[in-house]
């Protein structure tokens, strides 16, 4: 199986026009505080994991970002994803740990594996009731969904009791998935994403990045009121990502989200039918993602988390792309930050395009004015020329008729001479 890798488009300027609309009174956490405290730290990262099972592959993984290797922090961004047996259900959760609370790995770990474990009770004992998402109500499945965000909250909660630590020192993100194969049902606390192609071949970001006025704050898990539910039908495959990853190839809000599909075309096209083709495709993006190029620009933790339906894919419509239209839209957003960020020097480059296109009206005027000249000239000398070319062909027939003239005389006197001559 091979692996073509194809960078996504990461920002490199704050996102100055996506603003947090919601009128919630709810308090959001500033990421770029610095907190250090000697605390107890989360269990290391857990090892890429993959599986295949009825027709649906799945692989996640969670790496340290260069920036935590750098200031020596733990990575704070933890993944799972898990088969249920004996049930038709995959369930899947990500967090990443708020970057200025200094229990924050140790809060995303507790979230993501009470989800997970919450998840998987619920089914396994909902079996006895033939439990499954297409025979139950949204409802139902509202209720359960609900259920996971608030039996993940008061673990963390709970931990922090034991501890003796303020909740806000283990705040992190979750977002958590529930697929049946067909069917994505999802809740959401923070700014990561689900990305989602359905079966038509549309490709969007499900879920709602979850931030406040700040370009580095965001709404936790622990902003209850925040929290968002959704479901998406005929889903062929879905992408889970924390903002370290996500932000790096799905746009943001004033961008309309827009998707750097090629990132992610690996994923979406390749079909594996064994654990060890799913296992290749999970550690291609794991030592792609783990490389110096990547990393260059993305220096936060990195959590990828990818499910596919193979046999939906085969039958899915392909995404449309197109690189042109994707750098077209790029250069118009950049634009617009430009005007935002500096709105005096945006002043000086219109005058300074609008004196250009002066100049450039100018060059063309005079250029006009040249060539109707020149034109003008030629013209003038052709007609000077025909002119003189008629004066002589004038002079030139005057001229024949006077020496004809002159020839007649000659002879008339030559012929008298002669007479004369000849009778005297």
């Amino acid at each position: 199986m091979s692996f073509e890798r194809k960078d996504p488009f990461t920002a490199d300027y704050n996102d100055v026009l996506e603003k947090h609309s919601d009128d919630r009174d709810t308090e959001y956490v500033d990421r770029q505080e610095d907190v250090k405290e000697e605390m107890p730290a989360a269990p290391e990262v857990e090892a890429p994991v993959y599986g295949f099972a009825d027709g649906i592959s799945f692989w996640a993984f969670s790496q340290r970002g260069e920036s935590h290797i750098k200031n020596g922090l733990p990575c704070q961004d933890r993944c799972a994803v898990k088969m249920i047996e004996n049930t038709n259900f995959l369930v899947a959760a990500i967090a990443d740990g708020v970057g200025s609370c200094a229990l924050s790995d140790l809060g995303a770990y507790i979230a993501v594996h009470a989800a997970i474990n919450y998840l998987e009770s619920a089914l396994l004992s909902d079996q006895e009731d033939e439990f499954s998402i297409p025979k139950a109500e949204d409802e139902i499945i509202g209720d359960l969904l609900r259920g996971v965000m608030k039996f993940a909250y008061d673990e963390v909660e709970k931990a922090a009791v034991e501890m003796e630590q303020l909740l806000y020192s283990l705040q992190s993100t979750l977002t958590v998935a529930l697929y049946d194969g067909s069917t994505l049902y999802f809740a959401h606390a923070g700014d990561d994403g689900i990305v989602v192609l359905r079966e038509d071949g549309m490709l969007k970001l499900a879920s709602a990045r979850h931030k406040g006025e700040e370009a580095s704050s965001v709404f936790p898990l622990q902003s209850q009121n925040t929290w968002q539910f959704g479901k998406v039908e005929h889903t062929a495959a879905f992408i889970m990502a924390t903002d370290g990853v996500l932000d790096a190839f799905v746009r943001n809000a004033a961008e309309k989200n827009r998707i750097y599909y090629p990132f992610i075309e690996p994923i979406l096209t390749q079909f594996p039918k064994t654990v060890e083709e799913v296992k290749e495709n999970c550690l291609d993006y794991y030592e792609y993602m783990a490389g110096k190029d990547y990393r260059y620009t993305v220096t936060d933790d990195l959590t990828l988390a990818a499910v596919t339906n193979q046999n939906r894919l085969c039958e899915r419509i392909l995404p449309s792309f197109s690189m042109e239209e994707w750098n077209y839209k790029t250069a118009q957003y950049q634009a617009k930050v430009f005007a935002a960020l500096y709105p005096d020097a945006q002043e000086q480059h219109r005058f300074a395009q609008h004196r250009q296109q002066q100049e450039e009206r100018q060059k063309s005027r005079n250029r006009k004015m040249q060539n109707s000249f020149d034109d003008d000239f030629e013209n003038v000398q052709k007609k000077e020329k025909k002119k003189d070319y008629q004066d002589y062909s004038d002079w030139e027939e005057k001229n024949d008729d006077l020496f004809l003239i002159i020839l007649c005389f000659v002879f008339a006197v030559a012929v008298i001479i002669l007479i004369l001559f000849f009778f005297f």
